[in-house]
């Protein structure tokens, strides 16, 4: 995980999600998003979170 690219707000991905989910599948690793600066890595360690497969498999089914 690289700190400085791999946490960044959820509003962020919103604005721009296309490049962001280029990157996720350049890079293969995961993108931690935060809501008012917190970045729920306690969910993320409780395996809470959500596959990046099985996000994008979910995505590409709402469009």
């Amino acid at each position: 995980m690289n700190i400085t690219k791999d946490i960044s707000p959820l509003t962020e991905f919103k604005r721009d999600s296309a490049r962001m989910i280029a990157r996720i599948k350049e890079t293969g690793r995961p993108q931690i998003l935060t809501v008012n600066g917190k970045p729920g890595l306690t969910q993320a360690r409780a395996g809470e979170g959500t596959e990046a497969g099985q996000f994008f498999d979910g995505l590409a089914q709402t469009k």
